[in-house]
């Protein structure tokens, strides 16, 4: 991860980014006082931020103690969000934060699963040049086994 040197501290970016997100609308009537929080559908502000395409929120959210995993409206992560909107960029950078290529939504889907079948062709190249269905232990797991 980046170190957050010459300019703006961790801080000063995470109040940026939490003030940004408290007008979207799952977070309207909530006092949002911590950025793992999640809004009224269950989506943190990481979720919005892999949505959005913007790697460098996703990094600060991190960094500030948001699990990369973090499950969502109908049980999505944040890279099934970056996934979903064909973030490319986003779906490489949750990668190298942790992310889990292996998570299932409530419908049994994986990030993969989105990006094929909304024809997202770079996001697909991004999971598969990093193994997208490599479990925990390094194995290859998933819909490539079936």
């Amino acid at each position: 991860m980046g170190e957050f040197t010459g300019g703006p501290s961790l801080e000063q970016k995470l109040a940026a980014v939490m003030e940004k997100y408290r007008s979207h609308f799952q977070f309207i009537g909530v006092d949002v006082t911590d950025p793992r929080q999640p809004g009224a559908l269950g989506d943190t502000m990481l979720h919005f931020a892999a949505e959005y395409g913007d790697a460098d929120e996703i990094e600060v959210l991190v960094a500030a103690g948001v699990n990369v995993n973090a499950i969502g409206d109908i049980g999505n992560t944040p890279l099934h969000s970056a996934a979903l909107m064909g973030k490319d960029a986003c779906v490489k950078r949750l990668l190298e934060l942790g992310a889990d290529p292996t998570v299932r939504n409530e419908f049994g889907e994986t990030a993969e699963d989105w990006a094929r079948a909304l024809k997202r062709h770079e996001v697909l190249k991004v999971l598969r040049s990093y193994g997208s269905f490599r479990s925990g232990d390094g194995s290859r797991k998933g819909l490539a086994d079936s």
